[in-house]
Formats: structure tokens, C-alpha cells, sequence
């Protein structure tokens, strides 16, 4: 979604094989439920870059790719801050 940082490219139990992105703006991203990761902890990747393909890992009912946004710890609405509204 936007050019940052891996900090966390691993498997959990809820999440399955999921990332976490750090960007410059002190915002981060988490995509989970993913059947492959591209990338590794502390690669820089930029917006668009592939990072790895959508899956059913984890506690996930059917193939999808969960997203979150977070700003200063608390998850938020996506849509405005990426210009989707």
C-alpha cells in the first residue's frame, strides 16, 4: 500500500504466514492468511511491490489476504489515508 520497511515476516497460529510493514510515516500495515511471503524481515519494499500471494494459513475460512492499518498502535479505517473513499 505504501513504500516501508518489513519488520515481521513470520508464521502465527491466528494469523498463519503474515507481515508487518513499517512506513515513514509512522503508520504500519499488516497483511495475514498469506500462502507465500516474497519477502523477508528488514527489506525495504515500495508501494505495489509483490510481497507474497494471498492463502488460507492460520484461522482463515477461505482463501483471502487480511489487511489491517495501523496508526500509532490502533487499527484504523484504511480507506481515507490510501484514497480509496
Amino acid at each position: 500500500a505504501m513504500d516501508g520497511v518489513v519488520v515481521t515476516a513470520r508464521t502465527s497460529e491466528s494469523y498463519g504466514n503474515y507481515l508487518r510493514l513499517c512506513h515513514l510515516s509512522g503508520q504500519e500495515t499488516l497483511y495475514a492468511h498469506m500462502q507465500y511471503l516474497y519477502v523477508r524481515a528488514g527489506e525495504v519494499v515500495k508501494a505495489g511491490q509483490p510481497l507474497g500471494t494471498a492463502g488460507q494459513t492460520g484461522r482463515a475460512t477461505g482463501a483471502h489476504l487480511h489487511f489491517e492499518l495501523l496508526s500509532q498502535g490502533t487499527r484504523c479505517d484504511p480507506s481515507k489515508v490510501l484514497g480509496l473513499s
